[in-house]
């Protein structure tokens, strides 16, 4: 049986140069999702103001869901996450990319 993932509200966010060093690739744009100031500023504006931690993440990853519904039909090899929340349509990359840069806010 499925069981929700576990939830730790008290998580802290912490600073990037805080990081260990093996993370950090994991931060980087990739051709599917281009950390280009359209997406940061739609972050910064969307979520500077959510505590930071835990609360952030959930206000980042309900965004996504609530913008976002699931198609398959619109993968494509040159497709991109930034084209994907204004489609309000994508695939698995697509939510975890989204997520991701406005994570950084």
């Amino acid at each position: 049986m499925a069981r929700p993932d576990e939830q730790a509200l008290d998580a802290p966010q912490h600073d990037v140069q805080d990081l260990p060093d093996e993370s950090l690739q994991f931060l980087l744009s990739s051709r599917y999702a281009k950390v280009d100031s359209e997406l940061n500023d739609l972050a910064w504006n969307r979520f500077a103001g959510t505590a930071p931690g835990w609360p952030r993440v959930q206000a980042i990853c309900d965004f996504v869901h609530r913008h976002l519904r699931f198609d398959y039909l619109k993968a494509r090899v040159d497709r991109t996450a930034r084209e994907a929340l204004p489609g309000g349509a994508g695939v698995c990359r697509d939510f975890m990319h989204l997520a991701s840069p406005y994570a950084a806010a």
